[in-house]
């Protein structure tokens, strides 16, 4: 039987077929798994990317709104969104913010969990 801890959880986050990231609490990505990476087109050597980075069209501006009062309230958040990758690839995606609290040794974060509707 296994024991689930640290080694079986990160080889969890980094095999999942969907996105996965950590991010600070300004935002800013801090961890990516590789999915996340090759969905987004995001090489976290090359720049540094933030969750507004993944509201890429006029329209999607009205979710951050709701993802601020609902992360605030309810402590996640989860809707559809449409990005537009650097390379111009158009992507639905469903995105699901938790906040991590109490986690300890740690500061406070975001996971975020992305998974694509629609084949690329």
């Amino acid at each position: 039987m296994y024991t689930i801890g640290p080694p079986i959880l990160a080889a969890v986050v980094e095999q999942a077929r969907d996105g996965i990231a950590v991010a600070d609490v300004s935002g800013t990505l801090i961890y990516a798994n590789r999915a996340f990476q090759q969905l987004m087109g995001y090489n976290p050597d090359a720049h540094e990317m933030t969750i507004y980075d993944l509201f890429t069209d006029e329209e999607e501006a009205d979710h951050l709104m709701v993802m601020v009062h609902d992360m605030a309230e309810y402590g996640s958040w989860q809707g559809d969104l449409t990005h537009t990758r650097l390379d111009q690839v158009v992507l639905k995606l469903q995105l699901t913010l938790v906040a991590l609290r109490d986690v300890p040794d740690q500061p406070p974060a975001l996971a975020l969990f992305l998974h694509r509707q629609t084949a690329m």
